[in-house]
């Protein structure tokens, strides 16, 4: 439903309804500067305003790489999302509803290997409409996997902390 100008495509990887009446919209573009996704895809992100009726024109977010995953809303003009396609995956957060972005290494796994991750995350908020506990589910590879054919090691983890810090993986 949304296009960018050039490149090869622009795919969808989640949504978040803000508390300001404003949808934001977070995909990858694959801009055309390479052959391979890794190299080349790129987080966009749009706005609504009019409940999704109408999109702003797809904007890069400076400075990341990837498909943009876990979308998550914190509340209160907080959002984050992780990137993948890195061989260090990052965080990215926002304090002003998706504006702009700050960027930190996601924190690895208990195995010391990424931590991927699709979906959306469980938050829990309190009353004034802030996260004070996110669950994220993801999953990994153990060193020297076979893939496609071996298992993902499937993990939980917690944050208490808006996202910067992940506890309790199981």
């Amino acid at each position: 439903f949304l296009r960018k100008a050039g490149g090869r495509y622009l795919m969808a990887f989640g949504l978040a309804n803000m508390d300001n009446g404003e949808i934001l919209f977070a995909g990858s573009w694959h801009d055309g500067s390479a052959e391979r996704a890794d190299e080349a895809e790129r987080p966009v992100i749009s706005f609504s305003r009019d409940g999704g009726e109408t999109w702003t024109e797809p904007q890069v977010v400076e400075g990341a790489k990837g498909r943009p995953t876990m979308l998550t809303w914190l509340g209160k003009g907080e959002l984050m999302f992780q990137t993948d396609l890195e061989r260090v995956s990052t965080q990215l957060f926002s304090h002003d509803y998706g504006r702009t972005w700050e960027k930190q290494s996601l924190q690895l796994s208990s195995n010391g290997e990424n931590f991927g991750a699709e979906g959306n995350s469980l938050v829990d908020f309190d009353r004034n409409g802030r996260a004070v506990r996110i669950a994220q589910v993801g999953y990994n590879f153990p060193k020297g996997s076979n893939l496609p054919f071996d298992p993902t090691n499937g993990l939980l983890r917690w944050s208490e902390d808006g996202g910067r810090h992940w506890i309790n993986e199981t």
